[in-house]
């Protein structure tokens, strides 16, 4: 009996395989598809070349010949001018005959960066706002069926983020602090930060594609572990885009764990039943003695796929552009409970009911153009996280939502994610609202857009361990002068810190709440600045006393927290690195453009104090950057050890930075080029290493 259920099932993949796409067609628009051809130009017609998409008219300029390389020596200071420039970018295509049959044609952008117009065959699209964002138009009406033209006309971010800066000075007759990059939906850091330089660009940077359709097919399908007992108690999310008045369909649920056909279970039967339009649905089922998902090195990274198939003709139904729908068997929780430590509060994080001491690093985006940074990149950079007994790398809030296979990765790995929202460092406009907003409704904000884009496509990944809605900003408002700086009455800082609060207080955790999520949410990192002895007792600490501060790194020992999501020493890359971004006569310490890629303020002279402390001498540039790097080696030990020995009181330890976006100093365990630090040796020791703990 069990092997003619065997070959039932077997004969069930081959047909899904065989079949899966009758219902659905995709065409890529991308520059390498046959049938389409992209180029780029200034607006007035200058430096028209092909393009490269996804991309950046940084890196199209590049290969083209046209700037020398922005990573080079101190290049990237003369090349201003491409962000104040409007750029155009065509693609020339043909519609796969087939995809023209279907009742339904839509064009999908998953990023498009940022403020652009989006023209087919001259007829205005639609104008688009957020890097960040998915967007999808239809086309029913517009494709033709022999060529087609597709014009992007990107705006320089600079110019719309300082018009709207102006905008909201004049309306409100105060300032924000941080600048015009608050204004515009963009990866803040590449408004430059004190690890990356200033380099905007613009592009489209995520893949683009046609899908077309007929009557019925589902979105943003995604399965959640609601509850394990004896069972797995799972929640299929999806959302279902009708266009006839009824449908019904008699469907079968099966599971198999991922690699392994041998395995597929039915684990339900259902009569799908949905009205015309757009709609969200739940599905509950359970598995029986399910495989979990665990964090590395605390079991395996057990994954199961979800087959969802029509009754009567065993043809899978459509999932859309998201492939297969994989996913865990994982519960995740975020213990803060007031404890008896100091009159504090527990930071720790839980999963399958086993407390974990996480370990790991925070991430920043592996380039300044992220368009060109490649699977195996990222792939390269998990698995170095992994070598080194790490378990949770920290997403930070300056950055981009990261692709799909970087959180694969992670899943397949056993790397836990601390996801931020893209805020950092800043406060931040008032959310748009139109009247009888709810947030409820992701359909009315474009923010919301871009959380609920993003959410779907990350909330279903066993890694993800917590939502987090900004990096910094609470410690900044409270700590850093803000409103003593920008000089705020008493009715400025209450409208500022106001806007804050719905943002960050309500609108998210209520987004959260309206996709029932089962993930943790947290409204800033940290919640209490280092400067306060409550940050060491509370919740998750930033210390920056070491390196800002320019204490010791002893201070290390004395300064323990409950869960440290950042802290660290900078140092420069290793020689080889510094080879190939600085010529023979530019490596020497005061040297432009050696000091180029500086980007901390007070970077050198904190570097020369601690260097002159520690009493790390150096006779040439090569043992210059070999004594940084000592030097980091040592700070992150002194912090890693007494981190660890502290468990069960401390309960986390994320290092600033795992990983670099371009060449230069900053806190990175692995620089630019991939070539891993002292430090990166240093913390693996130290994580291996089996430490004496007192019991909870």
């Amino acid at each position: 009996m069990k092997r003619r259920l065997f070959f039932f099932f077997f004969l069930l993949l081959i047909t899904l395989h065989a079949e899966a796409q009758d219902g659905y067609r995709e065409q890529s628009l991308g520059s390498g598809a046959p049938k389409v051809a992209w180029s780029f130009a200034a607006l007035d017609g200058a430096h028209a070349q092909q393009a490269t998409v996804p991309g950046n008219v940084y890196t199209d300029l590049l290969q083209a010949q046209q700037i020398d390389d922005p990573f080079l020596a101190d290049n990237a200071a003369k090349l201003h001018w491409v962000d104040t420039t409007t750029w155009l970018y065509t693609c020339r295509f043909t519609v796969d005959s087939l995809l023209l049959q279907k009742q339904h044609q839509a064009i999908v952008f998953e990023g498009l960066d940022t403020y652009c117009e989006v023209y087919l065959n001259d007829h205005l699209v639609h104008i688009c706002d957020n890097m960040f964002r998915t967007y999808s138009f239809d086309l029913s009406a517009a494709l033709l069926p022999g060529e087609n033209v597709l014009r992007i006309k990107f705006y320089p971010a600079e110019t719309i983020a300082r018009k709207r800066q102006q905008y909201f000075e004049k309306a409100n007759q105060y300032a924000l602090p941080e600048g015009e990059r608050v204004y515009l939906r963009k990866a803040q850091y590449q408004f430059g930060w004190d690890f990356a330089p200033r380099l905007l660009g613009v592009g489209v940077w995520r893949p683009v594609y046609l899908q077309a359709w007929d009557d019925f097919r589902l979105e943003n399908l995604y399965v959640e572990t609601k509850q394990i007992d004896s069972v797995a108690h799972m929640t299929l999310h999806f959302t279902a885009n009708i266009s006839v008045d009824s449908f019904e369909r008699n469907t079968l649920l099966f599971v198999r764990r991922q690699g392994d056909a041998s395995s597929i279970v039915p684990v339900r039967s259902f009569l799908l039943r949905l009205q015309k339009g757009r709609s969200d649905h739940t599905l509950d089922f359970n598995i029986q003695n399910p495989a979990l998902w665990w964090p590395n090195e605390q079991g395996e990274q057990a994954m199961y796929e979800l087959l969802w198939l029509d009754a009567k003709n065993k043809k899978q139904a459509y999932l859309g552009n998201l492939g297969h729908c994989n996913f865990g068997v994982r519960n995740v929780a975020l213990v803060q409970q007031a404890d008896s430590l100091q009159k504090g509060s527990s930071f720790y994080f839980v999963v399958n009911g086993k407390p974990i001491y996480m370990k790991g690093a925070n991430y920043v985006p592996m380039d300044v153009f992220p368009s060109r940074v490649r699977s195996e990149d990222r792939r390269k950079l998990l698995l170095a996280a992994k070598e080194a007994h790490m378990s949770m790398i920290r997403i930070w809030g300056g950055g981009i939502y990261e692709s799909d296979d970087f959180y694969s990765l992670c899943d397949s790995l056993g790397i836990m994610v601390w996801q931020d929202f893209m805020y950092a460092c800043a406060m931040y406009p008032k959310m748009m609202k139109r009247p009888n907003l709810s947030y409820v409704d992701v359909f009315h904000s474009e923010e919301e857009y871009e959380w609920y884009d993003n959410f779907v496509r990350i909330e279903k990944h066993p890694c993800l361990a917590l939502w987090c809605g900004n990096n910094e900003v609470e410690e900044g408002w409270w700590n850093w002068g803000w409103q003593r700086s920008l000089k705020y009455s008493a009715h400025d800082s209450a409208a500022v810190w106001q806007a804050y609060q719905e943002r960050f207080h309500e609108a998210i955790p209520s987004f959260l709440a309206a996709q029932q999520s089962m993930v943790p949410y947290v409204s800033s990192s940290p919640q209490i600045g280092w400067g306060h002895a409550e940050s060491l007792t509370q919740g998750d600490s930033h210390y920056w006393g070491v390196w800002w501060g320019m204490e010791s790194y002893e201070t290390y020992a004395q300064k323990v927290p409950r869960f440290a999501s950042e802290f660290g020493m900078q140092s420069w890359p290793c020689y080889s690195s510094m080879q190939k971004c600085l010529p023979d006569t530019a490596r020497s310490l005061l040297n432009k453009a050696f000091v180029f890629h500086q980007k901390h303020p007070t970077g050198q002279a904190n570097l020369d104090g601690y260097l002159k402390r520690y009493q790390l001498s150096y006779t040439s540039f090569k043992d210059y950057l070999l004594a940084t790097q000592i030097l980091q080696a040592d700070a992150m030990k002194t912090a890693l050890e007494a981190q660890r020995k502290a468990s069960p009181q401390c309960m986390g330890s994320l290092m600033w930075q795992l990983n670099d976006c371009w060449p230069g100093a900053s806190w990175s365990l692995i620089d630019y080029y991939g070539e891993k630090k002292k430090a990166y040796y240093r913390a693996q020791e130290c994580f291996v290493k089996k430490y004496q703990t007192p019991p909870r």
